[in-house]
């Protein structure tokens, strides 16, 4: 493997929890970021379809896990499901990277650690692929200064072609267990799933749950196997 090689499959991700893009968009650093990347945002959709929901790759979830579609994993989490259909554990993000062979390491620190946490991964990074993914919780108005120190040290280790990102979530909340929601509508008989492979049955199915809280009717004429016929008075 050449040099360039060598550093175009470097990659950090800092994962600021709690802070919106605009609340730090004003710093030079990452404005040159959101100038030379690209940005990308993540919204819900109801699942009733082929459609690809990638956002949720980072946790590891997807439709087929029939109930939890767009939940954000803690590290090392440990949970309780309270209705059957749950399933194995997800794979998460830096498993999916670990099977092609890159090194990952995931940190949970203090915003001021920013720096010194990406000091101690250089130092201490293996010639293989490898991908450092930190995350800390943000509150606002906070201290700039942790983060430039963190991107220009990340940048300068990077160089033109390694990968630095900026993940954030606008509304982190800790997973202490786990409701299967449309594990409850199935037992109420509001939904129903196929016997033979445990798939959502739509032309039997009045309502289904599709992230963050939602209820969505299965209505004719909107959903692509809507049942339910809506009345305007």
């Amino acid at each position: 493997m050449s040099k360039n090689e060598e550093i175009a499959q470097r990659a950090i991700v800092l994962w600021l929890s709690g802070i919106e893009l605009e609340e730090i968009s004003a710093i030079p650093e990452v404005e040159m970021i959101m100038q030379r990347g690209a940005i990308v945002e993540l919204d819900s959709l109801p699942i009733t379809g082929p459609v690809a929901q990638n956002y949720q790759v980072f946790s590891g979830r997807s439709p087929a896990s029939f109930g939890f579609f767009d939940t954000l994993v803690p590290h090392d989490y440990s949970v309780v499901a309270e209705s059957c259909g749950r399933g194995v554990n997800p794979k998460l993000f830096p498993d999916f990277l670990r099977t092609v062979g890159w090194t990952v390491k995931y940190e949970e620190k203090q915003f001021s650690e920013l720096s010194n946490c990406i000091e101690h991964w250089i130092q201490s990074v293996p010639s293989s692929s490898t991908c450092l993914i930190v995350k800390c919780v943000l509150e606002t108005p906070f201290d700039s200064m942790p983060l430039v120190q963190a991107l220009q040290l990340a940048q300068s280790w990077l160089g033109e072609t390694g990968l630095v990102a900026l993940l954030s979530d606008t509304h982190p909340a800790f997973v202490k267990s786990f409701v299967n929601i449309n594990n409850f509508l199935a037992e109420m008989g509001i939904l129903t799933r196929k016997e033979h492979d445990g798939h959502i049955d739509w032309s039997n199915s009045l309502a289904y749950f599709a992230g963050h809280g939602q209820l969505w009717i299965n209505l004719l004429g909107r959903d692509p196997q809507g049942v339910v016929l809506a009345f305007a008075q």
